[in-house]
């Protein structure tokens, strides 16, 4: 069974016209005999005050409530597990969009999605918006969700820099959320396939499930971290060797040092080395937008 160390901090943040916490997020552990299934998820709300905190509790409520069934954990085949559990995710977060609707009525609001499914040490994402999931790997940190935004769009298709997108006025324009639709479009939700990230052992070949080996992590953060938090001094403070309890609190005391206009909010899944153990580095792609047609 994977040992797995794990860290949850949020925070409301500096504005004072921000006086509710919109961010939600949860992480929980189902075990049936040495099988371990583990769920960690961030939520950041839109829509003003009520109505956010109220579609991303929704969202994180349905998806923690979710049980898999007892078949997975006595599923031993790799590639049957990898899209089992995968299809259980995306199903999950298509029950949370479900859930934003009822709880938010006839407001106006929506809600971020971010989530990380596993068991044992094979994990899968489901992401929509523009909360962020990223991989700590053999000394480096790379972003595994696609941010569905307009700015994101817009450096994709080369009409706008990096550089100019953080510090653009559009970049918290979502172009996909939780709560904006009854029946979600095919496609809505992103897993780690959809956007060629991770490849399998052949390098090439895109993949819907990966494992997190020792000396990895999974980081789950609203933009109230990443919009804020320099990616230098990000990446510093994801790649320490500190538990991840003290990893997602500093992550959030360096939202708050560079003025936490939002709420800010991180979770942690690391898998700790043993002794004796050293940290791997795993193949990582980026998506090439004149190759893949991405779909914001």
């Amino acid at each position: 069974m994977t040992r797995l160390d794990v860290g949850v901090k949020t925070d409301r943040g500096l504005n004072p016209d921000r006086p509710v916490n919109e961010d939600s997020c949860h992480v929980a552990h189902d075990q049936i005999g040495d099988r371990l299934f583990t769920i960690a998820v961030v939520s950041d709300g839109m829509g003003g005050m009520d109505c956010g905190q109220d579609a991303s509790q929704a969202a994180v409520s349905k998806l923690a409530s979710l049980r898999p069934p007892e078949e997975l954990f006595r599923e031993t085949n790799p590639d049957a597990l990898a899209d089992w559990l995968a299809d259980w995710l995306i199903d999950g977060v298509a029950e949370a969009n479900a859930a934003v609707r009822a709880a938010l009525g006839s407001a106006n609001g929506g809600c971020t999605l971010t989530a990380v499914a596993m068991m044992d040490d094979t994990f899968v994402l489901g992401h929509v918006g523009d909360s962020r999931c990223y991989l700590r790997t053999g000394g480096q940190v790379v972003r595994i969700s696609h941010d569905h935004s307009l700015v994101a769009m817009l450096v994709a298709t080369g009409e706008m820099t990096e550089e100019e997108a953080e510090v653009s006025e559009d970049r918290n324009a979502i172009l996909r959320s939780l709560g904006s639709h009854d029946n979600l479009p095919r496609g809505w939700i992103d897993d780690l396939g959809s956007r060629r990230v991770i490849a399998a052992d052949d390098g090439v070949t895109p993949t819907r499930a990966s494992k997190l080996v020792p000396g990895e992590a999974l980081i789950l953060v609203s933009d109230g971290v990443w919009g804020v938090v320099p990616a230098a001094e990000l990446n510093g403070i994801v790649l320490s060797s500190a538990p991840a309890q003290a990893i997602a609190d500093e992550l959030v005391r360096a939202a708050l040092r560079h003025g936490a206009p939002d709420n800010a909010t991180a979770v942690i899944v690391r898998y700790p080395l043993t002794p004796g153990q050293f940290a791997q580095r795993r193949v990582v792609l980026t998506p090439n937008p004149g190759r893949d047609r991405l779909r914001f």
